[in-house]
């Protein structure tokens, strides 16, 4: 591999800057075919003495819509997209560490979940559309590597952090089908400038990790004319599972937690064979959730709706998605607490988690 005029077998990488642009490092690349047709490489420091990086697993992308493809190119493997089954949608959620995170502590990052829904397409390009816990919107989309890894780098706060990893396509998992531990999430410190971020303004510039996973979602079957109503029609939370009797029956729950709550609660509530949910008392033990409303959708698996939150004394929406695998659902809200505040006060993500019971 070469670059530029000069057919250089590195590349200065440099940061734009003022009075004067930053050296990154240097990159070097090589083609290994004889290796199985991936690209190796090595990231040097600024002196290029120092690699402090390797690349060894960029593998060639080989999956094809085609029919009948060549070797080595081929069709994208029933177990990662189904068309008798998930047809290539997942849900997917971008799960909150405990704290400290790389030495954040936990009011100072998000306590909720971010989520997506992720769609493989038959050429092996996986889209991901959804929010961070922050309220970051994501949308992103790269090619799966016949290692069925998904490289993710996505820019965030007008390219001024990012969040990054590596997704393993894996349906033998019993809690995921598709995951990344510890992926790399950086947000820039805004309390210097003059517009200042609402929610986590010091942000966290030196990095926190979130877990990314996904889960298959195979939206309910709805009776028609030319289908018949299932004996088990399962509902969002799953094909097979069941609904509820009647709407004074618990079967599922909903919670929710930190985001400026002094108190966690938790209500009961009867999930029906369209997905509609009927909030119920509190669950036994716990504190319930005043004015609480809930809305799944089947088509694609999302989860909203709102509740009072005691400290601002209004409404709040939530947001997030179910995760079949697992039968639980789970999200996030956003606390920003009122002008009447006590001093101190601080604007949080929350988080809301719902499950069979």
């Amino acid at each position: 591999m070469r670059f530029g005029k000069t057919f250089s077998p590195t590349v200065e990488l440099v940061k734009k800057a003022k009075p004067a642009n930053i050296s990154l490092g240097f990159l070097t690349l090589k083609l290994d075919i004889a290796g199985g047709d991936k690209v190796t490489g090595t990231l040097k420091d600024q002196l290029g003495n120092t690699t402090f990086g390797t690349i060894s697993h960029a593998d060639h992308a080989l999956y094809t819509s085609k029919k009948n493809p060549l070797a080595p190119y081929k069709n994208v493997p029933a177990t990662i997209l189904n068309p008798a089954g998930e047809k290539g949608k997942y849900t997917a959620i971008f799960s909150a560490k405990a704290a400290p995170n790389n030495g954040v502590v936990m009011n100072a990052f998000p306590q909720g979940d971010g989520h997506g829904n992720v769609t493989v397409s038959t050429s092996g390009t996986v889209k991901i559309l959804g929010k961070l816990a922050d309220g970051s919107n994501v949308s992103y989309s790269n090619t799966l590597s016949k290692k069925n890894e998904w490289p993710i780098y996505i820019p965030l706060y007008k390219k001024g952090g990012f969040i990054a990893g590596s997704v393993i396509f894996d349906h033998t998992q019993t809690q995921t089908d598709a995951a990344c531990a510890g992926m790399n999430w950086f947000k820039p410190d805004t309390t210097g400038l003059k517009v200042k971020d609402k929610l986590y303004p010091a942000g966290w510039p030196g990095g926190i990790t979130t877990d990314f996973a996904a889960s298959k979602y195979v939206a309910p079957q709805k009776a028609t004319v030319k289908i018949p109503a299932p004996p088990n029609p399962g509902t969002v939370f799953g094909p097979g599972v069941p609904s509820a009797p009647n709407n004074t029956t618990a079967n599922i729950f909903i919670s929710t937690a930190y985001g400026g709550l002094t108190t966690n609660t938790s209500n009961d509530a009867s999930l029906d064979a369209k997905s509609k949910a009927t909030i119920l008392a509190a669950t036994a033990g716990a504190s319930g959730a005043a004015g609480l409303k809930t809305t799944f959708v089947s088509g694609t698996g999302g989860m909203s709706g709102s509740f009072t939150h005691p400290g601002l004394g209004k409404s709040v929406k939530f947001t997030g998605v179910v995760f079949q695998k697992t039968q639980t659902a789970s999200g996030f809200f956003i606390y920003l607490p009122p002008k009447t505040a006590a001093p101190g006060t601080i604007a949080e993500s929350g988080s809301v988690g719902a499950g069979k019971k």
